[in-house]
């Protein structure tokens, strides 16, 4: 007869469990840091503030959330838990809250690619697009959008939400065609969107980029369209590479959730670190927008610079 050491897999699961916890206090602190510190250089720098800045500023304050509240509580009901106190917690309302902000976060992104596709492909049609108006228009419908594919959950519409192991709120599938549904307007339709307008962007960016945006002549005005220009391309660049790191982070939970079930309800450290890899795409966007955008740097050091002057 096989015998099992339990001593020696709890004690797995312990060093499993504090790995998991450690590391997602830390990245929630990176991330919400670098998510303020980057907003407040938006904020206090004007050319900064209208049309993709403004967006960019919508999408950082729901990762400044979600990084600075959600995971950390959820990382402090798992470790209470752990330690024998649990948390009398409405997982309907905690789960779809958090799922609601992912899902703005998502079409929040989709119209931000929109909205540098425009600036691209038609800059004599941007100052439309970089409107308060516009802007504003497309801050209320993802909003609109997020919350439609969310709100149902809630009721109980594809998933429900129940109390497992270590206090979490954990999804369970009661129709897998609704919670598709409601998972591709949500998650897989915005994400899918973005990705292909990003790859537009890209090509034409890397086809055309000295043919259409090397100045002609030297005077001011064609310098002047040509930073205007280089600037577009630079934030486009950012964004790609933004987006990809948020599907690779993001896309295992849906098709884990509505493909692979059972591994989702038999491990519980699988199903924490699939959550810790929301919280990395989230924490990653603001320090990927510092290191490749010149203008966030100087919005950093402008903003320390006067608050500690």
């Amino acid at each position: 007869m096989q015998e099992y050491n339990f001593s020696t897999v709890n004690q797995s699961f312990d060093t499993a469990f504090t790995l998991w916890a450690t590391a997602t206090f830390v990245v929630s602190f990176i991330g919400s840091f670098f998510s303020c510190l980057v907003f407040l250089s938006i904020v206090c720098q004007p050319k900064l503030r209208t049309g993709s800045g403004a967006l960019i500023g919508h999408v950082l304050i729901l990762r400044f959330l979600t990084c600075a509240i959600h995971f950390p509580l959820f990382c402090v009901q798992a470790c209470l838990a752990h330690a024998g106190v649990y948390l009398t917690v409405d997982c309907d309302a905690f789960a779809v809250a958090f799922i609601g902000f992912l899902h703005v976060e998502h079409w929040t992104d989709c119209f931000l690619s929109i909205n540098r596709l425009i600036a691209i492909l038609y800059p004599h049609r941007y100052a439309v697009w970089r409107s308060k108006n516009v802007v504003g228009s497309m801050i209320v419908v993802a909003w609109i959008l997020g919350l439609c594919s969310t709100v149902p959950f809630f009721y109980g519409f594809g998933l429900e939400f129940r109390i497992a192991n270590l206090g979490s709120c954990e999804p369970h599938v009661t129709d897998t065609g609704q919670a598709l549904i409601l998972l591709i307007l949500g998650a897989f339709l915005p994400v899918g969107i973005r990705g292909i307008l990003h790859t537009v962007i890209c090509v034409r960016t890397t086809t055309c980029a000295r043919s259409q945006w090397e100045p002609v002549q030297a005077d001011h005005n064609n310098h002047s369209m040509t930073r205007t220009a280089k600037r577009s391309v630079v934030v486009a660049r950012m964004l790609f590479a933004s987006f990809i790191w948020y599907a690779l982070c993001l896309l295992p939970i849906p098709v884990v959730l509505t493909g692979f079930q059972h591994v989702f309800d038999e491990n519980i450290i699988v199903r924490f670190w699939l959550h810790f890899l929301i919280l990395c795409g989230n924490a990653a966007d603001p320090i990927i927008f510092l290191l490749m955008n010149g203008d966030y740097r100087t919005g950093v050091t402008r903003t320390i610079s006067t608050a500690f002057s």
